[in-house]
Parts: structure tokens; C-alpha cells; sequence
């Protein structure tokens, strides 16, 4: 499976795969591209190097494992 440009992470990657998290209503994405790391309200943008053997596909979702 290739990365996507971004992918869901920490609790928004917790919630896609059904497990119960605080709810922040903060939408968490990971790239590796760190043109798009950022941060705004609802939405935070992380930048890591990851393998795309820690990605899984959820439906039409792309979330770290």
C-alpha cells in the first residue's frame, strides 16, 4: 500500500480503527512532506518519517496502526 500525502494518526487513527479516545475534535494527520506540517483550530498536521508497513486502510481512510 503506498502513503498517501497524509494519513489519520494518534487518537483520530484510534477512532477510525473503533477504539474509545477522548474526543478532542481535533483531526490529527501525519506526512512526511514538511511543507504541510501545520497547526489550526481543529486540525493539526504531523510531520514523522513512518513506514508504510504502519499504514492500514480503513474504508476510504488511511490510518497509522
Amino acid at each position: 500500500m503506498g502513503a498517501s500525502s497524509v494519513t489519520a494518526c494518534r487518537n483520530t487513527a484510534a477512532q477510525i480503527h473503533g477504539i474509545s479516545v477522548v474526543d478532542d475534535d481535533t483531526v490529527h494527520l501525519l506526512t512526511r512532506d514538511a511543507r504541510m506540517t501545520r497547526r489550526q483550530s481543529g486540525l493539526i498536521v504531523h510531520r514523522d518519517e513512518f513506514d508504510d508497513c504502519d499504514l492500514v486502510q480503513i474504508g476510504n481512510a488511511t490510518a497509522t496502526t
